[in-house]
């Protein structure tokens, strides 16, 4: 039974993880499409700017409430 518990406790995890993994990535494609407005020849993606990674965070959870781009 232990077995059981841990298997699908692992189970979950990997799919959490592959979830997170694919979240980031439409974030980061999203992104890369949008400049950043303090140093406006890079990507939103790209940069380390606090508006950037402000505009990244806005678009995680606009895409985790199920909107679509």
């Amino acid at each position: 039974m232990k077995r059981f518990f841990l298997l699908l406790a692992l189970l979950t995890a990997s799919f959490v993880g592959a979830q997170t993994v694919e979240l980031e990535q439409r974030v980061f494609d999203i992104a890369a499409e949008l400049r950043c407005p303090v140093c406006q020849s890079e990507s939103a993606a790209g940069s380390s700017s606090s508006s950037s990674i402000e505009f990244r965070q806005i678009i995680r959870e606009r895409l985790a409430a199920g909107e679509s781009r």
